[in-house]
């Protein structure tokens, strides 16, 4: 077998174009100068096996020299990480690696120029727009935060704010608008939350007192209004009862007349009659006449009430028809003013006594026929009634 040349079968005549073709595929760094002097040693065996050897050496120093400038790296992007394989020194050799661009005011971690080495950790930061509105107020901010507290901070929003998405929300991707209410403007709602409250209380007091003020003004006019009544009842009571003592003291007045009238009537007959020169039985005849007519008359003031209500009378009132004892009774039946009202017997008189001994008879059997003779309980008992 042909000697082994790199791990590939060295032909048995190396030629130039077969050496470029089977053993150098890819440019190394350093190999083409090596190549060169190949070429022109490459009559020679001896050189030719030196330049083999040479040849091989260079294969091996440019893969130790490439494999020293490759490196892998961790590329985190917003806190997702991925791993680049990068052939070069800095930073900025590893995001060119990675297809990766910068914006104007994207973050990068360590600086674009800093060396990396085997393992390297790079972070990168981009700067994204968020729609926020505080307090009412949209706008966009720009951030290279990675979450909704990462913003917050950046904003110098105060402990106490209320904020509409949770702290550990991430940015990338966000789509939704980041609804802000500070600690000073829910603040300020609470204390015009509680004016509001205080003046609806303050408007709700005011109402009640206006409605309890409107009763006690319905309940003073209605009590003025009850008050007038009683005082126009009572007036026009008291007028009665003038009106009936006026009528009382001018019936009485007649009376007094006619009985006067009377009396000259009669002193005018006993004139006539002395002047006459009548006899004795003449005289006495005339006086017997006046004597019964006043005795008919008598008993005409008397005679409608029967003798039941008359024995009744008798009893209760000594059958004065007349009387006023002053203990709340009047007449000779001794109506109390309640029961003479309730009866109708102010038709007839304001006060029981004032009236005529038929009306007040007419008043008791209106009472009787409510009650029977139990409204005389005592004399009604005594006189065999009930």
């Amino acid at each position: 077998m042909p000697p082994i040349f790199g791990g590939i079968p060295r032909p048995a005549t190396l030629t130039d174009a077969a050496v470029r073709a089977a053993y150098i595929p890819h440019p190394v760094p350093g190999i083409t100068v090596v190549w060169n002097l190949v070429l022109h040693a490459a009559k020679s065996r001896w050189v030719k096996l030196s330049a083999q050897a040479l040849i091989v050496l260079a294969i091996i120093g440019g893969v130790f020299y490439a494999a020293s400038f490759q490196k892998s790296v961790a590329l985190s992007v917003d806190g997702q990480e991925r791993t680049v394989s990068v052939f070069g020194a800095t930073v900025a050799d590893a995001l060119a690696a990675a297809n990766l661009t910068l914006g104007q005011e994207d973050q990068v971690s360590p600086a674009l120029d800093a060396p990396i080495s085997e393992g390297q950790t790079i972070e990168v930061l981009t700067e994204k727009g968020v729609k926020v509105s505080i307090d009412g107020a949209d706008r966009v901010v720009n951030t290279t935060g990675l979450t909704v507290e990462d913003l917050m901070n950046q904003l110098g929003i105060e402990d106490g704010s209320a904020v509409s998405l949770d702290a550990d929300t991430p940015l990338t991707g966000l789509n939704s608008t980041l609804t802000i209410k500070t600690a000073d403007a829910i603040a300020e709602a609470k204390k015009e939350a509680a004016a509001k409250k205080a003046a609806a209380a303050k408007k709700a007091a005011a109402a009640k007192a206006a409605a309890a003020q409107k009763i006690a003004e319905q309940k003073a006019a209605a009590a003025a209004k009850v008050e007038a009544a009683r005082v126009a009842t009572a007036e026009a009571a008291a007028a009665k009862v003038a009106a009936a003592k006026q009528a009382a003291a001018e019936e009485a007045a007649q009376a007094t007349a006619a009985k006067k009238a009377a009396a000259q009537k009669v002193a005018s007959q006993q004139a006539a009659a002395q002047k006459a020169s009548a006899t004795t039985q003449a005289a006495s005849t005339a006086a017997a006449q006046t004597t019964q007519a006043a005795s008919s008359s008598s008993a005409t003031s008397t005679g409608s009430v029967s003798s039941t209500w008359a024995a009744l009378a008798q009893c209760e009132s000594g059958g004065n028809w007349s009387i006023n004892t002053g203990n709340g009774y009047y007449g000779g039946l001794q109506f109390s003013l309640s029961s003479w009202q309730a009866v109708g017997g102010t038709q007839y008189a304001a006060y029981p006594h004032l009236a005529t001994a038929a009306q007040q008879v007419a008043a008791a059997e209106k009472l009787r026929a409510s009650g029977g003779w139990g409204h005389w309980p005592a004399c009604a008992a005594k006189l065999g009634l009930l």
